[in-house]
């Protein structure tokens, strides 16, 4: 593919410098543009990170059919409101292919990871760390002024999709916000677009210190493969 290189403003090279800030508020990065298909995020091979932090909602957003096959690759994601990853489907299911591998997705409000309405088998969660969502005591800070959907549990990650594989992740403290319940993988399926789950595989994945190892909706069930959950 196409590889685009971030130029400093004083001609020097991203790889020498100790960071470099994009001005966004609501997002780091936002896609939600058609045509914006089969881009790659990846931390240099070579040293250095990619971090997308202190964002107003999300680290990463777009939408699920007009943005196919996004690939993060090595991300350091965290301290938002909202979600670090934002999948968002807006009703449409189609073939996307997302790959979400070797990330760190922490601090966020909300949800770590959501992935909506990608039916793909290619799809892929695998290697990342997502830790630290809904946790006290800062997201108790906004006690009464947190926004109306923060009142549910915390979540690592939420999957709405039929198919893919989530594999070899850690997810762990995660919090229980106002409802005091949380899930580490939530696997729900019907909530935006009615899918099968039974074609999803959760294997060899690590959930620690939370309210709810696993949570899976009446709508579906995945396919459980040597994953140790403890109930913290």
């Amino acid at each position: 593919g196409v590889k685009t290189c971030v130029h400093l403003s004083d001609g020097s090279s991203p790889s020498n410098a100790n960071y470099f800030s994009i001005p966004m508020k609501g997002t780091g990065i936002q896609l939600h543009a058609g045509d914006a298909d089969y881009l790659t995020f990846r931390k240099n091979s070579i040293g250095g990170s990619f971090k997308i932090q202190r964002n107003r909602d999300h680290g990463i957003t777009f939408i699920t059919w007009k943005n196919l096959g996004i690939t993060l690759d090595g991300l350091d994601i965290g301290w938002m409101m909202d979600r670090g990853i934002n999948d968002n489907c807006q009703g449409q299911s189609v073939d996307s292919g997302l790959i979400f591998i070797n990330n760190k997705v922490h601090h966020t409000g909300q949800e770590g990871i959501r992935v909506s309405c990608d039916n793909s088998s290619n799809t892929l969660v695998e290697n990342n760390e997502v830790y630290e969502i809904q946790t006290s005591p800062l997201f108790e800070q906004c006690n009464f002024n947190c926004l109306t959907g923060f009142t549910d549990g915390g979540t690592g990650i939420r999957w709405l999709s039929q198919g893919g594989v989530i594999r070899n992740n850690k997810f762990h403290d995660i919090g229980g916000g106002k409802s005091n319940s949380a899930h580490g993988i939530d696997l729900e399926g019907a909530s935006v677009v009615a899918c099968d789950l039974s074609n999803t595989i959760v294997e060899n994945n690590s959930v620690w210190n939370i309210k709810l190892g696993v949570h899976s909706s009446p709508f579906g069930g995945g396919n459980y493969r040597g994953s140790l959950v403890h109930i913290g």
